[in-house]
Parts: C-alpha cells; structure tokens; sequence
C-alpha cells in the first residue's frame, strides 16, 4: 500500500488519559504503520483492548506503563491482552530491558497493579483526611516513614492531578467493585477546582 510508510518495530502512543483519543490515535496507527509495527499504548488505566478495536491487528498491541518516581520512571508495567502474541511480548519486554527498566508482565484487568493498588492508598488518605485522623502533612509523613513511600499520597495526588485521580477512581468503581468510590472530599476538591501542581492549589497550595 503505497499509503503505508514505515514507523519502525515500535510505535508508542502517549496522548492524555482519554479512551477515545487513544483510539483515534490507534485507528491512525492501523493505515500508517507496517503491518508487522507493534502498536503500544501507555495508559495507566484504560483498556488496551478497547483502545486497539480500530485495527486489524490486535496480536501486535500491547500496553506499556511506564510508573512515575522522583528519580525516574523505575517500574514498567506490561500489559498483555488475550490477542497479543508471544513474539510482541517478548520484542516489548526486550525493549524495557534496552531502556534498563524494572518490568513486570500481567494480563489485562481494570487498573493493572500499580494504579489499582495506589488508588487505595490515595482514597483511604482522603477518608483518614475528611474524618479528622490526622493533617494532609501527618498522613503524607507517616505513609512515607512508615512505608517507604518516596511521596505521600496526597503529595502524589497534587502531583498527578486530582482530576486525573478521580477519574481513575470512577473508572475501577465502575469496572472492579465500589470499593474504589471516590471519597467525596475529592470530588469536592475537584468541583471546586483544587486540581493539584497545575492549579496552585490542591492538597495544598503551591
């Protein structure tokens, strides 16, 4: 196909945290790329098979999440989905290995592991807050000493962004169980526009 240009063995997409931007992106993916290119998807929660239903390639998607630190991105989730084939996971785990990272294979589940397990972590923080167990400063330090975090959730939260928090939230209440129900005092951060860093105030301000 004289349309067709060569993107090289990996093409990774890293738009913003919105499934149907995403699958615009991989819809474009399918008639540029090769028909052998591995398409990667960098979400942190949205689905992986949902955002390749515009291909025709499914065995050659995969997911890469690639998890924030204070000194770099240490952690990188691979997710596989039940189309993706053993030869794209074996070229993408080679990949972190070239890029020196910390990886993990899973299969496809709402939130993976890394923001599944942190938005727990996050939620019961905005409860402990809301209930008066404790300041935003006392919860952050006693997470961090007492789990070797590197930030406290809600150091973390104002970093990521509470809107980008809170959608995750929504999205594993809707796809997990209710466990995940975002805590109200977040929502109301959020309405009332303490987005975190990008907003001069969040958790706290900036």
């Amino acid at each position: 196909d004289v349309n067709r240009i060569s993107m090289g063995d990996i093409v990774i997409e890293a738009v913003q945290e919105d499934l149907l931007a995403k699958k615009n992106v991989f819809e474009k993916f399918n008639w540029l790329c090769d028909d052998s290119t591995i398409l990667v998807t960098t979400t942190a929660f949205n689905s992986i098979s949902e955002i390749s239903h515009g291909t025709e390639r499914p065995d050659r998607v995969i997911g890469l999440n690639f998890v924030d630190s204070l000194n770099g991105f240490k952690l990188v989730e691979v997710i596989k989905t039940l189309s993706t084939s053993l030869e794209t996971l074996k070229l993408c785990e080679d990949f972190c290995r070239s890029l020196s990272k910390e990886f993990v294979t899973i299969n496809e589940a709402p939130g993976f592991i890394y923001s599944r397990m942190d938005a727990v972590i996050i939620n019961e923080a905005f409860r402990m807050l809301m209930s008066g167990v404790g300041t935003a400063a006392d919860i952050d330090k006693a997470v961090k000493l007492g789990l070797n975090h590197e930030l406290g959730p809600f150091e973390k939260t104002d970093m990521i962004g509470l809107d980008r928090v809170l959608a995750i939230l929504k999205h594993l209440e809707n796809t997990v169980d209710n466990r995940y129900k975002p805590c109200s005092l977040l929502v109301n951060y959020v309405n009332t526009g303490r987005l975190g860093c990008k907003a001069g105030k969040g958790v706290y301000d900036y």
